[in-house]
């Protein structure tokens, strides 16, 4: 805090004992800087999914793979949107490059008077929209199928293993 607010620190402490920034008058500059971390702690968790989901997607499938069926959104079911493929991988990465734009472009307003006013409005906004996001378009197909819940409506024969080793027998 004393890094952040030094400054501010050093120029009002002839003033009443709340700092207040000029973008903000009525809201003191802790409780702007407090919102704008809450935000960006959730935004940080879902673009570092996004990458991983892009970056995935992006090394496991070669250019061009996939059907025409895996690349349209339309016939995928909710939280399958992007799809598992590479272009899916190429969605989320730019869905990441777009909205941290996006997010880091709302903060700027916090240099204006009265800014914050469309800042903490527009930036829980964007983190409720980029949750959405992920939920309808990654959500489902996130993790490898080896991890994911997929397996559990699998046979019991079904292995990942690889190929079934005979038995004893030789049945």
């Amino acid at each position: 805090a004393i890094l952040l607010f030094g400054s501010l620190l050093a120029s009002e402490t002839s003033d009443a004992g709340v700092l207040y920034q000029p973008s903000c008058p009525k809201v003191p500059a802790l409780l702007v800087s407090a919102l704008n971390t809450f935000c960006f702690f959730f935004l940080d968790i879902l673009w570092m999914l996004f990458t991983f989901f892009g970056m995935r997607r992006r090394l496991l499938f070669p250019r061009g793979g996939g059907s025409l069926s895996d690349i349209n959104p339309l016939s995928r079911p909710f939280g399958h949107y992007f799809g598992n493929t590479r272009v899916g991988g190429n969605q989320a990465l730019i869905t990441v490059l777009l909205t941290h734009t996006a997010a880091a472009g709302f903060t700027t307003f916090n240099a204006f008077q009265y800014g914050c006013v469309f800042s903490l409005t527009s930036l829980p906004v964007l983190t409720i929209v980029v949750a959405y996001i992920f939920w309808s378009g990654v959500s489902k197909i996130y993790m490898p199928l080896p991890h994911s819940n997929v397996r559990l409506s699998l046979p019991a024969s079904f292995s990942y293993g690889g190929a079934a080793t005979p038995t004893a027998g030789g049945r």
